[in-house]
């Protein structure tokens, strides 16, 4: 089930476990819910954001930030 790995790959990489209801929540909301625990555990490895910001960052990213994703660099490459 994606939405269970989806709450397990973030609690194994997060600090702050006081947001169970938060991490369940955002990937029960995310389309692409084992995609997001990726973003969230790649930014929580790099940019030092609460798990808040973790959260909505990668349900809800920049224009700029989602253009540059593998998929989107190898359709243009063609």
């Amino acid at each position: 089930d994606e939405l269970g790995t989806c709450v397990e790959t973030i609690n194994k990489s997060i600090r702050d476990k006081s947001n169970q209801a938060a991490i369940l929540e955002s990937c029960r909301l995310s389309l692409l819910p084992e995609r997001f625990s990726f973003c969230v555990v790649g930014l929580s490895t790099n940019v030092g954001l609460t798990t808040e910001e973790l959260l909505s960052n990668c349900l809800n990213p920049d224009e700029e930030i989602s253009d540059i994703s593998p998929d989107r660099r190898r359709k243009s490459e063609f």
